[in-house]
């Protein structure tokens, strides 16, 4: 019977997180709810975390329960934060209702991408990333037999070589159909925790890092590669050096990323995208996005920033226009900037490492390691696209920060509850 518990459990995980994945490619991505649209994928989320609920009800397993719940907590400081100068923001300026709904459910969706991580931590411990790969590489799957299905296996064959040949830059309908999976980021996440984290048994991490390179080449993307394979190389750097020498190494590097990351913002505040095009680089019509938001902060330690969800709402309104069509600006220190103020920012830009990776290499210096390579994989991807606020990057990175020796951590839990 037990068996027969944890097949049904895995199978509609399994279900609920391919449809979860699936859902971004539907004709119609989500419902209406009390006047709001709500992305399916956020709804299957929560079915996950309820998944986890009812599991717990029949039977608990307290360690898995206390830990993924610690480490949620860890992971959502940030959002709440957030939140916080935002209020301060919102009432000051009298912000629209619409702007202020749309801020607190920016940092609720990233949440429950942090619980439905957690979520499949206590089901599954540290199977949950496989399973997690699973669902991805059913999702994949899927895509690839609608894309076959439609143009055909030549055709498919054909466009897949001439975007390994043009690096991606030449691409055809069927190759899009497996872009728009977007699942890019997520699978380098799984690289650099594969990757950096490589101890134990070694068949497995081989087998998905080799599954996570398979996926990431079909829907490849440039700043993808880059930031894995940097990230890959100095993960594997901090763990070579000795223990302690390691852990000042990286807490170094979280400091160097923190100031960076002001440094960015005021050097494109300054114009840093003008000289780079006048330097012959296409910077993918980045730099108009950016002039165009100029006006719309200031580059002083008095700035308080307008609020969470403030770009996005107001270009959603057209209160905000770009030259670019588009429904975020691609640069998520300069969002969090312009939201977020000065203080917000230097918070969030210091506490995105300090607050994780502090806490992770506290319990153990490998782990602190590990988070300090997959956050310094998303923050590479952050200087060019808006993956710190979307679904699937959060769900995964949060799986792969706290995956590491979860169920030797989780017995640990149990060990002191029993002891209490």
């Amino acid at each position: 019977m037990k068996g027969i518990g944890k097949v049904m459990i895995s199978a509609v995980y399994l279900i609920l997180m391919t449809l979860l994945y699936c859902s971004f490619t539907f004709e119609d991505v989500g419902v209406m709810v009390g006047g709001y649209h709500i992305l399916y994928f956020y709804i299957l989320g929560i079915g996950i975390v309820l998944l986890a609920c009812i599991s717990f009800l029949i039977k608990p397993n307290i360690g898995n329960g206390i830990l993924a719940l610690k480490y949620s907590g860890i992971l959502s400081v940030l959002y709440f934060v957030s939140i916080f100068f935002s209020l301060i923001v919102w009432l000051l300026d009298m912000s629209e209702p619409a702007v202020i709904v749309r801020g607190v459910f920016v940092a609720v969706y990233q949440i429950i991408a942090v619980l439905t991580a957690a979520a499949t931590l206590y089901l599954f411990g540290e199977k949950g990333v496989f399973m997690d790969l699973t669902a991805m590489s059913l999702t994949y799957a899927i895509a690839a037999v609608r894309a076959v299905l439609q143009g055909g296996i030549g055709a498919f064959v054909e466009e897949f070589i001439r975007l390994m040949a043009t690096f991606s830059l030449e691409t055809g309908p069927l190759m899009t159909i497996m872009e728009n999976v977007s699942l890019q980021f997520s699978l380098a996440t799984y690289i650099v925790y594969f990757v950096v984290s490589a101890k134990g048994n070694k068949k497995k991490h081989i087998g998905a890092i080799l599954l996570a390179l398979v996926f990431s080449v079909i829907s490849i993307k440039r700043i993808v590669l880059l930031s894995a394979g940097i990230a890959c190389v100095l993960g594997w750097l901090l763990r070579c050096l000795p223990r302690e020498a390691g852990k000042k190494a990286t807490l170094f590097l979280c400091g160097l990323c923190g100031i960076g990351a002001y440094v960015y913002v005021w050097l494109i505040g300054n114009g840093l995208f003008n000289w780079l095009t006048d330097m012959g680089i296409n910077t993918m019509a980045r730099v108009y996005m950016y002039e165009d938001m100029r006006q719309y902060y200031e580059l002083n330690i008095t700035y308080i920033g307008r609020g969470l969800g403030f770009v996005t709402k107001m270009i959603q309104m057209g209160d905000i226009t770009t030259r670019v069509g588009v429904s975020d600006i691609h640069n998520d220190f300069l969002r969090q900037y312009i939201e977020q103020g000065f203080a917000g920012f230097m918070i969030w830009a210091f506490g995105l490492f300090f607050i994780r990776v502090g806490y992770f290499m506290k319990r153990n210096i490998d782990h602190g390691i590990i988070v300090f390579a997959i956050i310094f994989n998303s923050y590479i991807t952050y200087l060019t696209d808006n993956t710190y606020v979307l679904f699937f990057p959060n769900i995964t990175v949060a799986l792969a920060v706290m995956a590491y020796e979860f169920d030797k951590q989780a017995e640990k839990e149990r060990a002191k509850l029993c002891r209490q």
